[in-house]
Order: structure tokens, then C-alpha cells, then sequence
């Protein structure tokens, strides 16, 4: 996970000199990831306990062309398994 778009670009060119490199996009909304967050870590963020909480207070940077892009806000995982297989 990272949230920085210059960060992924950053790994995906040195990764590139080796090997190949496959950006996946887990799309997944702000409230998808609350309300799958079972140790309470957005409500803590949000309650201002937890700072530089990505999508709270710090941001996301969506990939521009990632290679893969899977949308966890209408699948399910094992929706979202079979198309990665």
C-alpha cells in the first residue's frame, strides 16, 4: 500500500531494471474501509487520535494506469480472487 503516486512511480522504475512491475488497484471508498476496519483505526483518526491517516487527514493519490484494477466496493474478495487467477 501507497498512497503517493511519485512513491509507486519511484518503485516501479527501479523495479523495472529487473523485473517486472504490475500496479493493482484495490478500489475501495472511504466507507468501504470503515466499515471494514475492525480495530477501529478510521474512528480513531477521525476523533483526531491518529494523524496522517491516509483518506482522513493525509491523502490518496489514485494510480494513474495501474495494470490491474479490482473494485472492492461491488465484489466481494472471493469475487475479486477469481479475477486475479
Amino acid at each position: 500500500f501507497s498512497p503517493y503516486r511519485a512513491d509507486r512511480d519511484a518503485v516501479r522504475a527501479s523495479v523495472e531494471r529487473v523485473a517486472p512491475f504490475v500496479e493493482v488497484y484495490l478500489q475501495a471508498s472511504l466507507e468501504t474501509c470503515e466499515g471494514r476496519d475492525p480495530k477501529g483505526l478510521y474512528k480513531m483518526a477521525r476523533e483526531g487520535k491518529i494523524k496522517g491517516f491516509t483518506g482522513i487527514d493525509d491523502p490518496y493519490e489514485e494510480p494513474m494506469s495501474p495494470e490491474l484494477i479490482l473494485d472492492s466496493n461491488q465484489k466481494t474478495v472471493e469475487e475479486l480472487a477469481k479475477e486475479t487467477c
